[in-house]
């Protein structure tokens, strides 16, 4: 068939409108020729530029298809006149279809969120400066990531994603669109101002610097932080609230390490943080010693060999693994 009929059934197999006489031609069709399958893909790139807050429902669409299949009515066998060719059971297709059509939609999402998305990443052991769309400023910490819209100002918030650690300064925009950050355990709401967002672990802590920021999370009021102050949400939403000075929040961007009296377990998390190595203390009564120091945080070398010193302890390697003893 042209290649224009099948531009139209892709067209409506995309917006969910195709029967399904048109899926199983749409299926035969993509694997005759790879450059089918280019033009399905050139297809789909034009929607997702015309449409980029798309964001498909891939389980539901995927268990509804399955309920389908084991819902459908066998057929009857359909043999050829001749006799000669092998019989068919229109079952198979379908089942070859589902594939298919399974193998389709998971290409869909998978090319959905890197086309509507841009990822920002600090690789491990490095701190990375960037510039959002809006004029905002994002300092990534080490092991950590952003995800934004690509098309960041068409939509009414400006909204942010983040795993790990970063330092925002919000840009206050002359028409005033929100600014969000969304982190496991919270959402924590802006206009205009300079903060902190630590989201590790099963905790996310926000640390206000300057402005004004509320915080959103499920089952719990939603609470208005004011410069100088820490807020810990956690997997059970409640927040608690302590002065600034007190976490230090500042210390990674000058590439150093600082301790109050922190516990060595504590230690060894700050550092898989920062450089993604598992640190293991050997010993529960070592884990519960108590250091205070600041240490240079630009080589893991170096930090090891301070606590080593510090500690009067012994630092093995295996593998990937860094086991202090």
């Amino acid at each position: 068939m042209k290649e224009e009929l099948f531009t139209d059934i892709i067209k409506r197999f995309l917006e969910g409108n195709a029967t399904p006489n048109e899926k199983e031609m749409l299926s035969n069709w993509l694997r005759q020729e790879p450059a089918n399958q280019e033009v399905f893909y050139l297809q789909l790139l034009k929607r997702e530029n015309d449409c980029p807050q798309h964001l498909p429902q891939m389980e539901s669409k995927i268990r509804a298809f399955e309920q389908f299949l084991e819902n459908a009515t066998p057929m009857v066998e359909r043999r050829p006149a001749s006799g000669n060719s092998s019989p068919f059971t229109l079952p198979k297709i379908w089942y070859w279809a589902a594939s298919v059509m399974l193998i389709l939609s998971a290409s869909f999402y998978f090319f959905n969120e890197a086309w509507s998305y841009r990822t920002y990443a600090a690789e491990k052991g490095i701190i990375r400066s960037v510039t959002l769309q809006d004029g905002s400023k994002v300092i990534l910490n080490a092991n950590s990531t952003i995800k934004v819209l690509r098309n960041f100002l068409g939509h009414e918030r400006r909204e942010v994603w983040i795993k790990g650690e970063a330092f925002f300064e919000v840009a206050k925009e002359a028409n005033k669109k929100p600014f969000i950050v969304h982190a496991k355990n919270v959402d924590v709401e802006v206009l205009g101002t300079r903060f902190n967002v630590n989201d590790r672990r099963e905790k996310t802590e926000v640390t206000l610097e300057e402005g004004k920021v509320k915080l959103v999370s499920k089952d719990q009021k939603p609470l208005v932080m004011v410069p100088g102050e820490m807020v810990a949400a956690s997997a059970e939403h409640k927040f608690i609230r302590r002065p600034a000075e007190q976490t230090n929040y500042e210390a990674w961007r000058k590439y150093m390490l600082v301790f109050q009296n922190t516990p060595l377990l504590e230690v060894a998390q700050a550092i898989h943080d920062y450089y993604g190595v598992e640190v293991r203390v050997s010993d529960p009564a070592l884990a519960a010693r108590r250091f205070t120091g600041t240490l240079p945080n630009n080589d893991l070398d170096v930090v090891l060999m301070s606590l080593a010193t510090a500690y009067q302890i012994e630092i093995e390697h295996q593998s990937d693994v860094i086991i202090l003893r």
